[in-house]
């Protein structure tokens, strides 16, 4: 009982300090800035604790090591509480983005997806790649981690448990495309957010290097299992009566055919409503930051509140809502501690190494390629993606690149350094066994963390960081970024 209480504490209360984030953005932080470090510390003492593993480790680590270099440094309190909320709107964006895709989890737009998704099933295991990809991608650009879940049960039902390995490779790599240029993503956050700029910019070249993932997916896919068609082993237990099912939707009696047409025309009305509800924020979020000066860590999750709001009061679906939001905060963000933590801990850790001797030597080792446009980018991949096979989050990698110097000061363009740091963070929580999306994968498919990361992904990260060197250099000699 007493767990129960405390996790519903805890989720209320990341709630509530994301909402004064989002006021603060607002309105400027003037006075508020001791509350929202108050607010941020409670939350990061609830959520340290009741982290396991490696998270927990690492989380101690560096609130442990920063705040001995803000002591050793005789930082000021100002800096403290600068270090506490430094990453916070980076939390807040991660927290709220989920709100986007509450309406997908009603019945009608569950029930539609899954009736439109299994209808474009052809058989082909190449096809059902591509749209596990493409689809963990769509979905992913408004519900980040979820979409990999909710791809593969969608999926491996229409396939009668076929492919199941396949599939949750696929989405997961669709997600890891997210996060090259989707606005909900913390990764194009937290660069905005350090870097500023602009987020039309990351869209125009993360898009087609998202595509490129595709491509490359694919191809990585026939390779594994050979041209010829060499079929994956269907290991579902759920196959035979998944056949059953298939098999008797297509074999429908004169009676229920006779309501088909009804049917169909409530799937596709659904499927178009979420269709434009989907386009309508994606396009609110880009055109908002285009008119206004608000922050993209500010302007998401505002727009992640009040949108889907509208939506449903314009559907007739608040109640509805109204579930879907209360197990949004009383299930969904209390399982979001370790995001939390380590989120929060690499901005405070960040925050403690810049105002300390340590600080310095990261800008040199960049420095001591600056001018070089692959070099750079071949030392960003290597410390980003290659420490995360060793479980140093990308958040935290990122972070202190983020924080130790600008584009400008490499003689480099914000798309092109800002590419370079997206396209390494997507391919590191692709690879990396101590990612979310891995850990997720891994509880799916009932394998080892290790073998869905590395096993199943590291060959094709490797190859798709080979295509975003060559990428990236190819529209810099054309377009001069």
């Amino acid at each position: 009982m007493a767990s129960k209480v405390l996790k519903l504490i805890r989720g209320y209360s990341i709630f509530i300090t994301g909402l004064l984030y989002i006021v603060t953005a607002l309105l400027g932080v003037g006075n508020w800035h001791g509350i929202l470090s108050v607010a941020t510390l409670l939350v990061i003492v609830q959520c340290i604790t009741v982290t396991t593993g490696l998270t927990r480790f690492v989380g101690y680590g560096l609130f442990f090591i920063g705040s001995a270099l803000l002591i050793y440094n005789d930082s000021t309190m100002s800096t403290w509480f600068n270090a506490i909320i430094q990453n916070g709107m980076v939390l807040t964006l991660i927290v709220f983005v989920p709100l986007m895709g509450l309406p997908l989890s009603f019945p009608k737009y569950h029930a539609a997806l899954e009736s439109m998704l299994q209808k474009s099933i052809t058989g082909s295991r190449s096809g059902i790649y591509l749209l596990g990809h493409g689809i963990s991608h769509l979905l992913g650009s408004v519900m980040n981690i979820a979409c990999i879940s909710i791809t593969y049960s969608v999926l491996i039902i229409g396939t009668g448990g076929k492919y199941r390995n396949m599939l949750a490779r696929a989405a997961m790599r669709g997600y890891g495309g997210i996060l090259f240029w989707s606005p909900n993503s913390a990764a194009v956050g937290v660069v905005l957010a350090y870097w500023g700029d602009d987020l039309v910019d990351l869209i125009l070249y993360g898009l087609p290097l998202a595509l490129l993932t595709l491509v490359v997916g694919w191809l990585e896919n026939r390779v594994r299992y050979g041209a010829a068609g060499r079929k994956p082993a269907s290991n579902s237990p759920g196959t035979s009566n998944s056949n059953e099912r298939l098999g008797a939707s297509v074999q429908q009696p004169d009676s229920a055919a006779a309501g088909g047409s009804n049917i169909n025309n409530d799937e596709n009305r659904y499927i178009k409503q979420l269709v434009v509800g989907i386009t309508a924020m994606l396009a609110i979020i880009i055109l908002l930051d285009m008119l206004t000066s608000i922050s993209i860590l500010a302007l998401v999750p505002l727009v992640a509140l009040i949108v889907p709001l509208i939506w449903v009061v314009l559907t007739g679906d608040m109640a509805n809502y109204s579930f879907e939001f209360k197990k949004y905060l009383t299930e969904m963000i209390p399982q979001m501690s370790n995001e939390a933590t380590i989120f929060l801990g690499a901005g405070f850790f960040a925050v403690a190494v810049g105002v300390s001797p340590i600080g310095h030597y990261l800008p040199l080792l960049f420095k001591s390629v600056a001018g070089n446009a692959t070099l750079v980018l071949l030392l960003t991949g290597v410390l980003i993606i290659g420490l995360s096979l060793f479980g140093l989050h990308p958040m935290l990698t990122t972070t202190s690149i983020l924080t130790a110097f600008t584009p400008q000061a490499l003689g480099l363009s914000f798309p092109f350094m800002a590419m370079a740091i997206l396209g390494s963070f997507g391919l590191a929580v692709t690879c990396s066994p101590f990612s979310a999306g891995n850990l997720n994968v891994a509880a799916i498919v009932g394998k080892d963390s290790t073998e869905v990361s590395i096993k199943w992904q590291l060959a094709y990260t490797l190859l798709m960081f080979l295509v975003l060197v060559i990428y990236l250099n190819v529209i810099k000699l054309l377009f001069g970024i």
